[in-house]
């Protein structure tokens, strides 16, 4: 809740150390922080900017960079906005919605990991064995006419 709070406030252009006034309830404070922002509370729903999905994943610190909830990359957006970037627009003439651009992004690793596989392959392969085998000068006579004079 206070992740949200903090996103709404930031999009506010609001400083979020208001938040710090514990006399009141965090729901209340996001419910008016919201409102200000001109959204039905009811049709409310969080976007990840960038998805989730999209981010880098950081083993060390075992979340993703940025991490998953942080403030600064929340956005309260209504309920039609959000399904519309998440699946793309009705009209599937473009579909450019997060789920399109996670598919694309996974379909190239996967032509990329099979490129690099492929490359290493070629080269382990180049490594072990020449690939055209040499072969001795001809003795005798040789094939190239002599100059007339």
């Amino acid at each position: 809740m206070r992740t949200k709070l903090y996103a709404a406030m930031i999009k506010l252009g609001l400083d979020p150390v208001l938040i710090l006034d514990h006399r009141k309830p965090l729901k209340l404070k996001l419910d008016n922080v919201l409102l200000a922002l001109g959204l039905d509370l009811d049709d409310v729903q969080w976007d990840h900017r960038p998805p989730i999905q999209q981010r880098v994943w950081d083993p060390v610190k075992r979340d993703t960079v940025p991490p998953a909830n942080a403030a600064g990359y929340l956005e309260p957006v209504v309920g039609s906005t959000h399904s519309d970037r998440t699946d793309g627009p009705k009209t599937k003439a473009v579909a450019r919605g997060d789920k399109t651009e996670i598919a694309k992004t996974k379909r190239l690793a996967a032509a990329h990991k099979k490129f690099v596989g492929t490359i290493l392959a070629k080269d382990e392969k180049k490594q072990s064995s020449r690939s055209i085998p040499s072969r001795p000068f001809p003795q005798g006579r040789s094939s190239f006419r002599k100059r007339q004079k």
